[in-house]
């Protein structure tokens, strides 16, 4: 299976921060027999990350996106997505609550 991984984030073209999310995920998933075609990273701009999404989910089998999920301003990639699939969001309350009671954001 061949895909594709996208890192979304101003710091990482700054160079203000160093992308080791992409070395850990090709790492685990060209070790479990998966191929990796293309490695991104890109702005944090809607139109930007909604094109690569468009032409990605033709190219590849599948698709992993990390970064642009956080709490402020410039983190648009849900807007992004919603927009290059041509879907509504939708809050989902569980997930929510699942996320506000966890550790790791308390």
């Amino acid at each position: 299976m061949r895909g594709a991984l996208v890192f979304i984030g101003d710091e990482l073209l700054s160079g203000e921060v160093s992308n080791l999310n992409a070395e850990v995920a090709i790492g685990e998933l060209t070790g479990n027999g998966f191929e990796v075609g293309e490695v991104l990273a890109i702005p944090d701009q809607i139109e930007v990350i909604a094109s690569h999404l468009r032409r990605i989910v033709e190219e590849y089998q599948f698709l992993i996106c990390s970064g642009g999920l956080g709490p402020t301003d410039d983190d648009l990639t849900n807007q992004a997505v919603s927009k290059a699939l041509g879907l509504p969001l939708e809050k989902n309350k569980e997930f929510s609550q699942a996320i506000s009671s966890s550790p790791a954001f308390a």
